[in-house]
């Protein structure tokens, strides 16, 4: 809980990397370290049963790698049609071989860029004809913690953009495959970083169009992440109001250790090139390197990060506890900004009014 409150809070606008790796160290945690330890043991890691979930088809954002990949290949393993996506044609089609090649399964893969509104308003269009329902929605890619301000392709702030605004214009474009699933569910991938964005913050940032007049890499991070927990909600109110047999849901993984920091790690201009965490490892500082290795004891494998998603898209009921928010497979509170309904509401106006698309439930 120390991470976003240290890192998210008025103070935290501008924060150089060197800086930000030592507020990592004094909160005593990590979202990312450049070489993973062990993996976790079997016992730990929840796994539906094998053809469980034979008929359902889950559509995963940002499946080619972390939570998102190991989150098609569990899902796979237990039957479903998984249908990943990756902002590239190639990250899309590497997402299909890998899970392949941990699990012999198949699955379907997708070119989707959150950053662009063409791309979100055509993706339906472009599934595997055979798609004909979607019985889950994973919202799981992200950026985090964008050191400069950068700019989607319509011209939103780059994090707020991808985390929130491409995911809010997803799911429109998703509904009316969703509805026609017998029960569905919405996954909204958070984090326990919503608790660094207050109320203020919150009405300020919808005031000013959801793009804060001065940038701040964390203080942005927190507010798409309070966001997310605030669409779930709004959404699931207007899913109960319109008689509708699904659920939406949001959830704080953990401190895993992904490729999410590459951007505050790696620096800009290698994380824009696609470089991972792991190739970067040689070229960080000899502090940098050691303060990775000290915080991996701190951070949880993917296996396991990837639990609390797992669980949500493999219920056996997908209508149940809608507008619950989850840690560690368990109903839990989010931050207190993200309970307020008229926020909420806001938000939701906001993000039809700047994608231009209505959500029409």
């Amino acid at each position: 809980m120390l991470l976003p409150l240290l890192l998210c809070s008025a103070g935290a606008l501008r924060v150089p990397r060197r800086a930000a790796l030592r507020n990592l160290a004094a909160a005593g945690v990590a979202p990312l370290v450049a070489a993973p330890p062990a993996g976790a043991a079997p016992a730990e890691v929840f796994a539906p049963p094998a053809a469980s979930l034979r008929g359902r088809t889950i559509v995963i954002t940002g499946a080619n790698t972390g939570l998102g990949l190991e989150s098609a290949a569990r899902l796979a393993e237990a039957g479903a049609d998984v249908v990943a996506t990756a902002r590239t044609a190639g990250k899309a089609a590497y997402a299909v071989d890998e899970v392949a090649r941990r699990t012999g399964k198949t699955i379907r893969a997708v070119e989707l860029d959150l950053g662009d509104l063409k791309s979100v308003s055509s993706f339906p269009a472009r599934l595997p004809k055979d798609v004909t329902k979607v019985d889950v929605l994973m919202e799981n890619a992200g950026v985090m913690a964008i050191p400069d301000k950068l700019s989607t392709r319509d011209g939103f702030e780059r994090q707020i953009g991808v985390n929130h605004l491409g995911h809010f214009a997803l799911t429109a474009a998703m509904m009316p495959l969703l509805e026609k699933a017998p029960t569905f569910r919405v996954i909204a991938v958070s984090s326990s970083a919503n608790f660094g964005a207050s109320k203020d913050a919150i009405g300020k940032a919808i005031a000013d169009d959801l793009d804060p007049k001065e940038y701040s890499q964390w203080g942005n991070y927190c507010l798409s992440k309070a966001f997310n927990v605030l669409f779930a909600d709004e959404l699931q109110r207007r899913f109960e109001a319109k008689g509708l047999k699904g659920s939406a849901v949001s959830l704080h993984p953990g401190a895993v250790q992904t490729d999410l920091a590459r951007y505050l790690i790696s620096g800009t201009e290698k994380a824009e090139a696609g470089v991972a965490l792991a190739d970067t490892y040689a070229t960080m500082n000899g502090f940098q390197q050691q303060l990775l290795k000290g915080l991996s004891n701190f951070v949880l494998p993917i296996p396991l990060g990837a639990n609390t998603q797992v669980f949500l898209a493999a219920s056996p009921n997908l209508a149940a506890d809608g507008g619950l928010y989850f840690d560690s497979m368990k109903p839990a509170k989010p931050g207190p900004a993200t309970g307020d309904a008229d926020l909420a509401a806001k938000l939701w106006a906001a993000s039809e009014r700047l994608t231009k698309v209505k959500l029409a439930i």
